[in-house]
């Protein structure tokens, strides 16, 4: 029988709900508690999704655009079904979209936003979590909102944890790749991939991640224009003011509408692909982006105005008087890197979200350092790179620094099913912040052998976007594949833990067990 599974959102969580006459027998589930909410303090949830069981085989969810996902290979005898419980064990076997999810918790978790095709996963959630003292160990908060270990609790402890492992009470979600039987391991030799890269790739405005948790003026304008549909505000784009002071030979201010048309008229205006990512962006996340972007380099406007013989640095800020990013920027990072005050993004003017009318820019930059709003740039004799006094360095969890180079997979959904015999490409994303990536590495065997494929001359302005054709072979018949990617800086640096996705090959293409609904 085919289950259909509509979403409805409560207050702090995506539930799936199984429309269906059909009862499961007792033990094969378990029991929902629906008189407490498990997940948000309000208790506004009143029900959460029972994991979809199938005794027969592992369950096959096609999605809303028609993707087929079997996220527990099959196995002899049913063992991942019977014996591991597969279907029934990790977050998606009762959240099925956890960008959803995220979305609908409070605080709102805005990195996850649905970008880029991006799947998110429980990993992603400890980098943030378990690396930075602002965001609260995860083990603690999952277990408190899930309500583990009272009566009302509506999970058990097998369906997050593996406890076959020799360190205990490890994450399912982390090690089922080791546990599960039936999937396939191909040494380098055999793999024969092929490999494509390019630093052109756009996605639209709409894409650009957004962090919706900050509460400054201009951010709550921004917010809020947003989500009431505002249009574009024509004479705040014509009253806007661009000031420059601080260690110059002549403090300046302009009209921005001036200072574009006198650019356009010396011909310096520059359009070019820019790679944006948040500084928290987890390892193979979602909160990174590129964009074309149109602007007047900052090189041009410092012309203008003759820095002293001390200027040093440069900080920026919004018209409420808000610094962009922890510190500012020192003129010797800036060689290699593309400076923008940008007013347009892929041929239009910047969104309400991305900071309209102007923004300024610097390629090999974390996000924070894209000011929204720009209005005023202060020149100073300080030294405020890294190290230097008083100057602060991000939060120990920030991924700037202890993670970098990052890469993601895009559009290939955990356990998706691909057909055996024909060549299906992985496609993804890769960027080192301010380190070029020199590199991307492949491996179908846990990390035992590794094919390099070079991305030589990247220029650092922009992000790697790589794709990775593999053809599952039709000797092993039906099975699963678990592909590794991890990238490699031009400083030598490894992406601290590979990330994974796993596809299933088969023959013939099954039958839904459960077909989802938007």
């Amino acid at each position: 029988m085919i289950l259909r599974r509509t979403r409805k959102t409560f207050a702090g969580v995506c539930v799936v709900a199984v429309l269906t006459g059909t009862a499961f027998a007792a033990g094969c589930a378990p029991q929902v508690n629906t008189e407490a909410s498990p997940i948000t303090p309000n208790n506004e949830v009143t029900e959460l999704a029972s994991p979809v069981f199938n005794p027969d085989g592992p369950v096959v969810v096609q999605t809303a655009d028609g993707r087929l996902i079997q996220r527990t290979p099959d196995s002899p005898d049913l063992f991942n079904v019977d014996v591991l419980k597969g279907d029934m064990r990790g977050c998606y076997a009762c959240h099925g979209n956890l960008n959803e999810l995220m979305l609908e918790m409070y605080p709102q978790h805005n990195p996850s936003q649905g970008l880029l095709g991006v799947n998110p996963t429980i990993s992603q959630c400890l980098d943030c979590h378990n690396r930075a003292s602002y965001a609260g160990n995860l083990g603690s908060m999952i277990h408190s909102i899930h309500n583990v270990g009272s009566v009302s609790s509506a999970v058990e402890c097998f369906q997050c944890h593996d406890t076959q492992v020799e360190d205990g009470m490890a994450l399912w979600d982390q090690t089922k790749f080791s546990e599960f039987h039936g999937i396939t391991s191909v040494a380098d030799e055999e793999l024969n991939g092929s490999f494509a890269w390019d630093q052109d790739y756009t996605v639209s405005q709409d894409e650009m991640p957004n962090a919706q948790w900050m509460s400054n003026e201009y951010d709550e304008m921004r917010f809020e224009n947003t989500a009431n549909d505002v249009p574009l505000d024509q004479e705040m784009f014509d009253t806007w003011e661009i000031s420059v002071s601080g260690e110059v030979e002549k403090e300046q201010s302009w009209l921005l509408k001036d200072l574009i048309a006198e650019a356009e008229a010396a011909g310096v205006v520059v359009t070019t692909p820019l790679v944006a990512q948040c500084t928290i962006n987890p390892l193979g996340g979602e909160a990174v982006a590129q964009v074309n972007v149109t602007g007047i380099p900052l090189d041009w406007i410092l012309e203008k105005v003759q820095l002293t013989d001390a200027a040093r640095s440069f900080s920026w800020y919004s018209p409420d008087g808000v610094k962009a990013g922890y510190r500012g920027v020192n003129f010797d990072e800036l060689p290699g890197r593309v400076c923008l005050l940008a007013y347009q993004l892929n041929g239009e003017p910047l969104s309400w979200n991305n900071g309209y009318p102007c923004m300024l820019w610097i390629g090999g930059f974390c996000a924070d350092h894209l000011s929204k709003n720009f209005s005023e740039l202060q020149i100073s004799a300080d030294d405020q790179s890294l190290g230097a006094p008083g100057v602060p360095f991000p939060g120990e969890g920030t991924l700037q620094g202890s993670g970098k180079p990052n890469l993601g997979f895009m559009n290939t959904l955990e356990g998706q099913i691909i057909q055996v015999g024909q060549p299906y490409t992985f496609e993804g994303w890769s960027n080192g912040f301010d380190v070029n990536v020199v590199a991307l590495e492949f491996s179908m065997d846990g990390g035992e052998t590794w094919v390099r494929c070079d991305t030589p001359n990247p220029d650092i302005n922009r992000w790697i976007h790589w794709r990775y054709t593999f053809t599952p072979s039709a000797e092993n018949g039906d099975t699963a594949y678990v592909l590794q990617a991890r990238a490699i800086a031009e400083d030598g640096r490894v992406t601290p833990t590979p990330i994974s996705v796993m596809v299933n090959a088969k023959t013939t293409m099954p039958e839904p067990t459960v077909i989802e609904e938007a």
